[in-house]
């Protein structure tokens, strides 16, 4: 069972950057914490074609150990990979707006709610808020793509899974347009996972877009 959502924007005439003030509740999130390749440096180091080489990407996921900074990597490289099959520039990975993806998916998760507005934490309720809760104020554009899904298969690598959640998306018209929208210039994918009462595990990715 998969879900998706959308959310595309236009603001202009605002200052680009303000202060980042997103420790505060990414300092709650355990795996956000940990230190990983994946985090952050793996995405100035790697093009997609190298990416797809690693090893690394090929593990079957133990969902009781995920590593969710190497799923959020290969869910960003699977987007770049389709931008290229239709000849459209690769994003760049903006470490703010992974901030704000990985915020919005662990909130989905902690208040079982899927949507792009959060009526539990009024300070991160829209996507426009979150973007300047981790230091971006505008964006001439700004777009939200999430995906939710219960996850039923054990023995999958975590690069097939990026590239089931991303083709999910892209068979959806209007979370394709943000994907392969050509004025974003930066992104950031974020996942979260929530077993439930019944010991199901749920899914949650945002990706999150803008052109400066």
């Amino acid at each position: 069972m998969r879900y998706s959502l959308l959310c595309w924007l236009f603001l202009l005439n605002q200052s680009l950057y303000s202060i980042d003030k997103s420790g505060k509740w990414l300092k709650q999130i355990a795996y956000y914490e940990q230190e990983s390749v994946y985090k952050e440096k793996i995405y100035p180091a790697y093009d997609v074609a190298q990416f797809y080489q690693l090893k690394e990407i090929k593990q079957d996921i133990n969902v009781d150990s995920i590593d969710l900074h190497l799923l959020n990597a290969c869910l960003f490289y699977a987007t770049n990979k389709v931008r290229i099959m239709h000849n459209v520039s690769p994003l760049e990975m903006d470490n703010r707006l992974l901030k704000a993806a990985i915020l919005h998916s662990n909130q989905m998760a902690k208040h079982n709610f899927f949507d792009h507005q959060n009526l539990y934490n009024t300070k991160l309720k829209t996507l426009k808020d979150r973007l300047k809760i981790c230091g971006v104020d505008t964006e001439k554009e700004i777009g939200e793509n999430c995906h939710m899904e219960l996850l039923t298969i054990t023995a999958r690598t975590y690069i097939d899974l990026a590239q089931s959640v991303i083709e999910s998306l892209y068979n959806s018209m209007p979370h394709r347009k943000n994907m392969l929208r050509k004025n974003f210039q930066f992104s950031g994918v974020g996942a979260a996972i929530h077993k439930n009462k019944n010991g199901e595990v749920i899914l949650y990715v945002t990706q999150d877009f803008y052109r400066p």
